[in-house]
């Protein structure tokens, strides 16, 4: 797969009021770092940066990747791991929840080091999970803070900033470095983080946080939220407003998607800040053969929640033939009612919930589907 690489200079400021610094730098790790995750690209030498010459690289994530199951954070992972193979030094910065007495644990795994901030033992949250702490949480970034002195990276790489803070980009602005934002979904427009409604249907970006208002029910939000609604209307008018002082921060911002990109330049990100970059892949290592003459086996792999449309898909499958074809679906499953409900539509179906996998199992799993189903309701 082929992918673009950036040359040239990103010009004017960041809306701090610091100088865009090293955009070449920013975008040959950027490059680098995505063409990374297709091993059958040939990635060179990382030229001399410091003593030890090699570029150092830290990455953001907000969860563990070395827990998580799916997502951003096994992407996180799976291109800091490679990277440590082609001879540039990675970490990653996150959070996860230790019985550990430390509130910041540093631990190596696969090459690259990793800097974990202890959910567990922040204040705020063992009181009251407050909303600016979803986006900014000032004590995280006191962390984070400790572990950038501690590896002084040459380029700050932020994945996805969920619960941590957006004081992380703007710091390693402050301290010169070049910074990286990827755009793996659209939570710096949507603390629902997919641009959905509370009823699944698409929304077109938050208005300066007015129509966000709509969205703070607690029944339908990724966080307890009891505050009334002209609160609630300032409070996302706030997020709003910071998160894309943060996002244009970036010396570069890089979308998957022509989709992603236009989204986001819709509702002010300047055009020309992002690049189109997709996603890097690892090679299958056989072809597929089918399997069955007249058999169609259907594929599923991902989280299994709402917004990614398995109760859709199983409407579409509803009355054809169960001898004819098949749905195996892969996932961990946060929401135990809607999994519920999932399991009740598929009876009588010949619908197979397998659980989750260990990722050395992922080519086995790919090459047994005929068809790889993707019915998402939000434009991944």
């Amino acid at each position: 797969m082929e992918h673009l690489l950036v040359e040239q200079e990103v010009p004017g400021q960041a809306l701090d009021g610091s100088e865009n610094t090293g955009p070449d730098q920013a975008s040959r790790a950027h490059s680098r770092s995505h063409r990374a995750a297709d091993e059958a690209l040939d990635i060179p030498a990382p030229e001399e940066t410091g003593a030890a010459g090699q570029m150092k690289i830290l990455f953001v994530v907000h969860e563990n990747p070395l827990d998580a199951p799916a997502g951003v954070q096994v992407y996180t992972r799976s291109v800091a791991e490679i990277l440590a193979t082609k001879g540039f030094e990675t970490a990653v910065f996150s959070q996860r929840e230790s019985d550990s007495d430390e509130r910041l644990e540093e631990l190596e795994h696969n090459g690259v080091r990793y800097f974990l901030v202890n959910s567990r033992l922040l204040s705020v949250r063992n009181k009251r999970f407050r909303f600016r702490e979803s986006y900014d949480d000032r004590e995280v970034f006191e962390h984070f803070k400790a572990a950038f002195d501690g590896f002084k990276p040459d380029v700050l790489h932020i994945m996805h900033l969920l619960t941590l803070s957006g004081e992380i980009a703007l710091h390693a602005k402050e301290k010169k470095v070049p910074v990286i934002i990827g755009l793996h979904d659209y939570w710096y427009l949507c603390h629902r983080i997919n641009l959905l409604k509370p009823d699944l249907s698409p929304c077109s970006g938050p208005d300066g946080g007015a129509k966000c208002r709509h969205c703070g029910d607690p029944k339908y939000n990724r966080f307890p939220l009891s505050l009334t609604m002209p609160i609630m209307a300032s409070a996302f008018s706030k997020r709003t407003r910071y998160l894309r002082r943060v996002l244009n921060s970036a010396d570069i911002i890089h979308s998957p998607s022509q989709a992603t990109k236009r989204i986001y330049v819709e509702n002010g990100t300047p055009e020309d800040k992002i690049e189109l970059l997709p996603y890097g892949y690892m090679q299958i290592e056989s072809p597929h053969k089918k399997k069955m003459p007249g058999y169609i086996r259907l594929g599923f792999v991902g989280t299994i929640a709402p917004h990614k449309g398995l109760h859709v898909l199983l409407d579409a499958l509803w009355g054809v033939d169960p001898a004819r074809i098949e749905l195996q679906i892969y996932g961990e499953a946060p929401d135990r009612g809607y999994y519920e409900s999932l399991r009740k539509k598929a009876e009588g179906m010949n619908v197979k919930f397998m659980g989750t996998f260990k990722r050395s199992e992922l080519s086995r799993i790919y090459q047994s589907f005929d068809i790889l189903a993707f019915p998402t309701l939000w434009s991944e």
